[in-house]
């Protein structure tokens, strides 16, 4: 290689062999990802206890719920620019750490608005991790790894989801209910120092910033021993410097439309399913008699069928196409509406919770790998922020439905029937969705072929 050779860093970045860091990329991603579902999902299991000490309505839980989920919201787009500017690995420390200090300060609340206020705060940093954890490892790691690191990611947040029922069923029983808080504001700040001392940064970020050259270089040696670039070597990314726009006007682009807006409503349905269950299911149970850490055991079959699903549903899409949401999604309602059936054996509610939970978060990672194959790259991402951004917000609806419903004492079937028949929505939608992604046939045969 002669002095002076332009270095495409995407090449490089694919042609490298897997190593010991691009491992310690993806792990501590997953970790922080991890640790981001935890703090999502740990409010429904805290419900209970606070709604119990400090006579909290449930109409005015299910409006702390879903104000949570407002912060989830801001926080992914600001964190997300944020890390643009500053760097993904920066982004991902100050986001954990930030929400870590919230969750620790709710501690010191004994009253449900200034413990609204902080769970905003949580939702504001919990919200911007996510982005940046994926894009770091997308940045990161080798094309032909980078798939597979991928979905581990999206298993993350289900097994973040099945750490507060492990808390509750086996902690909060010796130590009491805070002992919750203390995990979510511990585990964040400990990962954050870790990825602040081990984490490297992105190296196509990197290139973009001449002044972080020598960072680079050495990022360059430990993922390319040799040969190495020369030492006076010009990197660069080949990808097209797009100016960031929150114009949703692409998407609609094309011939676009009806898959657009279809993809809207399936994965705002599918998420107001999961976020309607998370929040309410351990006070359904609580209020059937079960002590806490009952129902936090059966709580922990909703997750591990959840990371099920995860794992599951690439393949299924791979297979299906948008139909796998067809299956997920009828499935899943049907199930779900019938968590609300007196009268339940053992047996019985934790079958029905693990395929109530494999259903739903299944649906929801269906939907977005469709989301991935159908947009054309120099859109993807704008595609997936607006499709969550919508679906989150629509989404918020769910709990304060709750609250309303069980303050006005309702049937557990008609609770339940709410987020059943979302997620029946989202599955009837997706024949729609295939009508409209055929539509162009060559889009998703091209797409699917070429991921």
């Amino acid at each position: 290689m002669a002095d002076g050779t332009r270095v495409d860093i995407g090449g490089l970045v694919d042609r490298a062999k897997l190593r010991g860091i691009h491992i310690l990329v993806v792990a501590l991603a997953f970790l922080a990802v991890v640790i981001d579902g935890y703090d999502i999902f740990v409010a429904g299991f805290i419900a209970p206890n606070i709604g119990r000490e400090w006579h909290v309505p449930p109409q005015q839980m299910g409006m702390m719920f879903s104000i949570g989920l407002l912060g989830v919201v801001i926080g992914a787009p600001l964190l997300g620019a944020l890390g643009d500017r500053i760097g993904r690995r920066r982004a991902i420390v100050i986001g954990s750490i930030f929400y870590g200090v919230m969750s620790l300060a709710c501690l010191y609340t004994t009253e449900i608005v200034s413990f609204t206020v902080l769970r905003f705060l949580i939702g504001l940093g919990v919200g911007g991790v996510i982005p940046s954890a994926i894009a770091l490892v997308a940045e990161f790691l080798p094309g032909r790894s980078r798939t597979v690191a991928m979905l581990l990611l999206m298993a993350g947040a289900p097994v973040g989801q099945l750490l507060p029922a492990i808390v509750a069923a086996t902690l909060v029983p010796s130590f009491g209910w805070h002992m919750l808080l203390w995990v979510g504001g511990l585990a964040p700040i400990v990962i954050g120092l870790i990825c602040w001392v081990a984490l490297p940064e992105s190296l196509k970020f990197l290139a973009l910033h001449p002044q972080r050259r020598d960072e680079l270089v050495g990022l360059i040696n430990r993922i390319q021993p040799e040969p190495m670039p020369p030492a006076n070597a010009v990197y660069y990314t080949s990808e097209p410097a797009l100016r960031a726009t929150l114009n949703p006007g692409p998407l609609f682009a094309a011939g676009r439309v009806a898959t657009t807006l279809l993809l809207w409503l399936c994965l705002s349905m599918a998420i107001l399913a999961v976020y309607f269950i998370s929040n309410w299911l351990p006070s359904v149970l609580a209020s059937t008699g079960l002590s806490n850490q009952e129902a936090a055991q059966r709580m922990a079959m909703l997750s591990i069928g959840g990371t099920a699903g995860a794992v599951a549903s690439a393949w299924l899409v791979l297979k299906f196409g948008p139909l796998a949401i067809l299956l997920t999604g009828l499935v899943g309602g049907a199930v779900i509406c019938a968590l609300g059936t007196q009268g339940l054996s053992t047996g019985q509610l934790v079958g029905l919770m693990f395929a109530s939970g494999f259903c739903v978060i299944a649906s929801i990672n269906a939907v977005e790998c469709v989301m991935g194959l159908v947009y054309p790259t120099p859109i993807r991402a704008l595609a997936t922020g607006w499709g969550l951004g919508v679906a989150r917000l629509i989404s918020m609806a769910g709990p304060v439905i709750g609250g309303f419903l069980i303050g006005a004492h309702l049937p557990n079937l008609v609770l339940f029937a709410v987020p059943g028949v979302a997620l029946a929505i989202c599955g009837v939608a997706s024949i729609a969705l295939r009508g409209a992604v055929g539509a162009d046939a060559m889009r998703w045969t091209e797409s699917t072929a070429t991921h």
